[in-house]
């Protein structure tokens, strides 16, 4: 049966603003040193949190997957499902992955691990099979994935698809509304986070990303329901939250908006995509050519920038550029480096990705059953 095929071009003209909020919080880490001073004078705010764009990321699949499953995956088996997911996910991960790897070979031979060998970014088979299984991060407490600042957000999302999957089929056993159900899992995988439990598939890390996951299935079922679709509402809505984030900003944000992360999954990320969906000035803006040709981008740029900034601190010590990286210049010059490697890996992997589903995607989904795309 065919997938949904309606693209949301507004959404993705979201997409590139937080896969660069994410690029500017990883130099914040990498270049800047968890310092705001070692970094241009861009906001604070920007450089602490950019890593928000990885939960919107994770509400916007959830979104995306209720539209494109929710009608067709019963007649689905979870091979066939799970085939259709990593068809897309997988063979990027694994090179980010390899990448991952020889970049620690680099940082050892060229600065004695510094950068990452001695930060516990070891090479051995235990760290090799679970990272290229994607059961590292979010799957257990310990080891981190080779290219952990971007890649793991694949190994969390393997976890929600599962997730998903399983609790549309506990709906249709029961027969109870999948809606009951979404919000069930939200508020059990937030609560889990909440209270710090450390399971087995419940650490931090992938409690918050069903969390966030299930935000997105619900909100896309409110976007269905038109509650708002009247321009007052969404209007009123925005007025209300650009007004508190404003008051945040300047009376202090822990004071206003407590958990900052809460705010956004529950308030801000949801208020943002009703809005680019129901107001039409603001669809109109951000499903213009130039947002939503980059924002195809966006995931080439989450995965491959590490790769970038990574090589830029172990290059600068080697060679000893002395390269000021609170200068505007270097993070201008880092930033179209990141945004051409992009480009390059954008259409390496189309190439590598259907060559490596020939034989992957087949041995998850046998061909009798589905024919791989």
């Amino acid at each position: 049966m065919a997938e949904v095929k309606k693209r949301f071009d507004e959404l993705d003209g979201l997409k590139i603003f937080f896969a660069l909020g994410v690029v500017l919080h990883h130099y914040f880490t990498w270049e800047g040193g968890w310092k705001a001073e070692n970094c241009p004078k861009l906001s604070t705010f920007i450089y602490v949190y950019g890593w928000l764009g990885v939960e919107f990321f994770f509400i916007l699949s959830g979104f995306l997957m209720e539209h494109t499953y929710r009608k067709i995956i019963d007649a689905l088996s979870f091979p066939q499902f799970m085939g259709r997911r990593l068809k897309s996910l997988y063979a990027p991960y694994l090179c980010a992955e390899c990448v991952g790897i020889l970049i620690i070979f680099i940082d050892l031979f060229l600065c004695q691990g510094q950068f990452l060998f001695h930060n516990g970014w070891r090479i051995n088979i235990e760290n090799i099979v679970r990272s290229f299984s994607m059961t590292a991060l979010g799957w257990n407490v310990g080891t981190p994935v080779f290219m952990g600042g971007a890649t793991w957000y694949i190994n969390v999302l393997v976890l929600c698809y599962a997730l998903y999957f399983a609790v549309l089929r506990v709906s249709k056993w029961f027969r109870i509304k999948p809606m009951y159900l979404y919000i069930a899992v939200m508020f059990i995988s937030q609560s889990l986070y909440q209270m710090g439990i450390n399971l087995p598939l419940l650490i931090d890390i992938s409690a918050c990303g069903y969390w966030c996951f299930f935000v997105g299935c619900i909100l896309y079922n409110i976007q269905q329901s038109r509650i708002f679709n009247k321009k007052f509402y969404i209007l009123a809505l925005n007025v209300f939250v650009v007004s508190f984030l404003i008051i945040g900003h300047k009376v202090g944000i822990p004071e206003i908006l407590g958990n900052i992360r809460l705010v956004f999954i529950f308030v801000v990320f949801p208020v943002l995509i009703l809005t680019v969906e129901n107001l039409p000035i603001a669809k109109k803006i951000f499903s213009c050519k130039v947002l939503t040709s980059a924002g195809k981008y966006s995931m080439d740029i989450y995965l491959s920038h590490n790769i970038v900034l990574l090589l830029a601190v172990i290059f600068n010590q080697y060679f000893g550029w002395n390269l000021n990286f609170a200068s505007y210049k270097v993070l201008g010059c880092i930033l179209l480096i990141i945004f051409a490697f992009a480009f390059v890996w954008h259409h390496a992997m189309a190439i590598v990705t259907p060559a490596f589903n020939r034989w992957f995607v087949n041995f998850i989904t046998p061909a009798k059953a589905e024919k791989t795309e």
